[in-house]
């Protein structure tokens, strides 16, 4: 084309490939770009907002021609990369998270993996996400809990115990890898912790006195006796808690004391089974055992009991 020769630009559809039969074209390929305008100097302009996340790249065709008769005609094609924007804060996939653990679980046990995602394209900078405690954690719990910054998997930096604490609710953050300024979106965890029969039932004295008639019929309950037990008084104070702790199965013995076989016991009553004589033995000093099964094993406590 002449260098003096007024020009004149279009946007058109795409040529079509003469090694197609049929074109195989899309309705929408024989309409120009929307988005794109040229003006007669041949500067581009954007005619809508584009948005990277649909399409990032766009390629248009340009015409070129002159006025002459016939006309003098130049195609190019022009490729029009969309960059990126920070727009889309991350979203977590769960808010909150909730999970069981078993107290008992081993050091470095892992918890459970928190995710989200990135309107901005997990492949791009800005969909690059990283994970931390939330600033209003209490300190302590980054001596329990580990997050690993990259993966969002938690998992433990030591034993749980329930008696202690049943619950922790661990806040979370996702940011992305925005500038200038970064955004952000939180969410929570909350663990759970099943409890462990590691703490066998005691008597509530190691040491019981108690008196009865030698005329009490029987049957007659001479003493109760009590139990505590940490998990079991952990399980009724959280008794909506999915992870309330199995009661254990509780059977008491005397197993010394009682030559004549006078006394009985049962759930923790220890009556008077055959008739009292003071006159022959006049004072009592059981020994009273209790055995307890959970958890498939079975322990034993001891208990004095002296009339």
């Amino acid at each position: 084309m002449s260098s003096g020769e007024p020009l004149h630009y279009t946007i058109v559809p795409a040529p079509r490939n003469p090694d197609i039969e049929g074109g195989n074209r899309d309705d929408d390929e024989d309409l120009p770009s929307p988005f794109f305008s040229v003006d007669d100097q041949g500067q581009i302009y954007l005619s809508l907002p584009l948005d990277r996340e649909t399409c990032d790249i766009h390629i248009i065709t340009v015409v070129a021609s002159t006025d002459a008769s016939p006309p003098v005609i130049a195609f190019t094609e022009v490729i029009i990369q969309v960059l990126d924007s920070n727009e889309h804060p991350p979203e977590f996939e769960s808010n909150p998270y909730q999970v069981v653990v078993a107290e008992n679980s081993e050091k470095g046990s892992s918890v459970i993996r928190v995710s989200a995602m990135d309107g901005d394209r997990v492949t791009g900078a800005y969909g690059d996400l990283r994970y931390s405690f939330g600033h209003n954690m209490a300190p302590e719990l980054a001596n329990i809990f580990r997050l690993d910054s990259v993966t969002g998997w938690i998992t433990t930096l030591g034993l749980l115990d329930r008696e202690e604490c049943d619950r922790y609710v661990l806040p979370i953050i996702a940011s992305d890898n925005g500038t200038p300024a970064k955004l952000t979106s939180t969410t929570a965890v909350v663990i759970e912790v099943r409890d462990y029969n590691d703490n066998p039932p005691q008597f509530s004295q190691s040491h019981y006195v108690a008196a009865v008639n030698e005329e009490a019929l029987p049957g007659t309950v001479v003493v109760r006796l009590t139990t505590t037990d940490r998990d079991r008084e952990q399980g009724r104070s959280d008794s909506s808690s999915t992870s309330m702790p199995q009661q254990p199965q509780l059977q008491y013995y005397i197993v010394s004391g009682d030559p004549r076989s006078q006394f009985g016991i049962r759930q923790g009553e220890v009556y008077v089974e055959r008739a009292l004589d003071r006159e022959e033995i006049g004072s009592y000093s059981l020994q009273v055992k209790l055995f307890f099964l959970t958890d498939g094993n079975c322990l034993t406590v001891f208990g004095r009991l002296t009339y």
